[in-house]
């Protein structure tokens, strides 16, 4: 999915979701694979992965909840094998 980026997103250190940023000031733009969803009582989250590498997030995962992406999606795509 692409992603209009906050600065909230940026600074990702553990899997603890990433529920809303209070700047909301766009930052850049980018494409993360989303690689697993997380039903929550409050709204479910998805954990993805990031190019960045291993020095972001965790070991180059987040989980990012619906509520922070939904403002923010840019496109959705699907790769079938």
């Amino acid at each position: 999915m692409g992603l209009a980026l906050t600065a909230s997103f940026f600074g990702i250190r553990t899997l603890d979701p990433l529920e809303w940023d209070s700047d909301g000031n766009v930052m850049g733009r980018h494409a993360v694979l989303i690689v697993g969803l997380l039903k929550r009582a409050v709204g479910n989250a998805f954990l993805i992965r990031n190019s960045w590498g291993m020095r972001w997030g965790t070991q180059g995962h987040a989980v990012l909840s619906r509520a922070y992406i939904e403002p923010r999606l840019l496109f959705l795509g699907e790769y079938r094998a």
